[in-house]
């Protein structure tokens, strides 16, 4: 799975997929690679190796695709967005022993200091975007040539070929489009922002810090158990053989 021991993710990952072994690997490309090599040899092993990857800029045809070398992909940019989804963050908010009212009330709030993040944010997203967007291209940079003058060449048309200024257009007018439309769900798949959970978590009156820790022995306890069925319902279902 793509993060670290230290963050978010392993804490939720290992209480969802309690029938796997959860090992963290930073960053989405290196997990690719990681899940690549282990099930290219198969006969060194009986186990069976699956990634998951936060969405980021991944469209629905990248997810695809994914799926069919083993890596899933979560339905937001990344994992701390898991907790601003209103049903999920209602959710938590009960387990802290607010009433139905304010619970909802808290929800609310979340989700417009979500909107308003992102559309303050926009240009900043646009261009990180752009940035994973030509990383990923760079990357995927093919050359065939067999001698100095011709790869130089070749390499130049294909930096050519990247269109920057059109990348960071899509991107701002995606996530504007999903603004506009008060698409919430759709800018919590696009957006990323990890400070927004510290002030989501100022809501339920923690800090960032204290708010994971919570999650962890939530979700580890009898009382989660309505948490865990909303996650499970959202997040990837990776097999369980």
């Amino acid at each position: 799975m793509e993060g670290n021991a230290e963050s978010l993710d392993p804490i939720i990952y290992r209480r969802l997929y309690p029938k796997r072994t959860v090992i963290p690997i930073s960053g989405h490309s290196q997990v690719i690679h990681a899940v690549a090599s282990f099930r290219s040899h198969p006969e060194l092993h009986r186990l069976r190796c699956y990634g998951l990857i936060d969405c980021d800029d991944h469209s629905d045809e990248e997810v695809r695709l994914q799926v069919t070398n083993g890596i899933y992909v979560l339905p937001v940019s990344e994992v701390e967005n898991l907790l601003l989804l209103p049903v999920v963050f209602y959710a938590i908010a009960r387990s802290l022993d607010f009433s139905r009212e304010e619970a909802r009330a808290k929800t609310q709030a979340v989700s417009k200091l979500v909107l308003e993040s992102a559309r303050n944010d926009i240009e900043r997203f646009s261009i990180d975007y752009a940035r994973r967007r030509i990383d990923r291209a760079m990357k995927s940079i093919g050359l065939s040539a067999t001698d100095p003058a011709s790869l130089a060449s070749e390499f130049e048309r294909a930096v050519k070929s990247i269109d920057i200024q059109g990348i960071v257009n899509r991107a701002r007018v995606h996530l504007d489009d999903r603004l506009k439309a008060g698409d919430l769900y759709g800018v919590l798949r696009l957006y990323d922002n990890k400070g927004l959970l510290a002030e989501a978590a100022q809501q339920l009156n923690h800090n960032k810090k204290g708010l994971e820790e919570y999650i962890g022995r939530l979700l580890a306890s009898r009382s989660g158990r309505l948490l865990r069925l909303i996650l499970r319902q959202i997040l990837p279902k990776v097999p369980n053989e």
